[in-house]
């Protein structure tokens, strides 16, 4: 919402100034009149600065998922929800929750980087700690990945949709 109160201060400095330049005139220049002016100069000069300022002022700051386009959203864990995915399939909550079940009792620290469950940060979310990743079916191929933190929660699901020896693309799944 835009309002006008950065509009509205300028016109009281405004008016500020009005009153310096009638007390200079009106009674001349001595010392105590000058220190008075002088003091509502300053005042006059910030209120001038301000006012230029005054419309970037009121401008409405965009939400953060706006400012750092590249943070994904998260599924709220007590709702319901479905993910659609861009090479077709469509899973429930309860398909992925099954999968990070078992997935979980993998994760270890001595697990070795090249095994399943994996950590990436090739997508980002918006959940604070390590993010897994776990086919949600074994197989060759491109397929796709649930994505869950460390206490089990569902934070997402990605889809490789192109797969060779070079490159990968991922891309996230959408949810409902």
């Amino acid at each position: 919402e835009i309002t006008n109160k950065p509009f509205r201060f300028c016109t009281s400095f405004l008016s500020i100034f009005k009153f310096q330049l009638f007390i200079t005139f009106r009674f001349g220049r001595n010392t105590t009149t000058e220190h008075l002016s002088m003091k509502f100069f300053t005042i006059s000069g910030i209120s001038t600065l301000l006012c230029i300022l005054a419309p970037v002022q009121a401008f409405v700051t965009p939400p953060l998922r706006d400012l750092i386009p590249n943070v994904l959203p998260v599924p709220d864990p007590n709702r319901e929800f479905r993910f659609h995915c861009p090479n077709g399939p469509i899973y429930s909550k309860a398909q992925a929750m099954k999968v990070v079940l078992f997935a979980k009792k993998f994760i270890r620290p001595d697990k070795p980087d090249d095994e399943y469950p994996f950590v990436s940060t090739r997508l980002s979310y918006n959940v604070a700690g390590t993010v897994w990743y776990y086919p949600m079916a074994e197989g060759p191929g491109p397929h796709d990945f649930v994505v869950f933190n460390t206490d089990g929660e569902i934070v997402g699901l990605n889809s490789r949709t192109h797969y060779s020896q070079t490159s990968d693309v991922i891309e996230h799944c959408e949810f409902e």
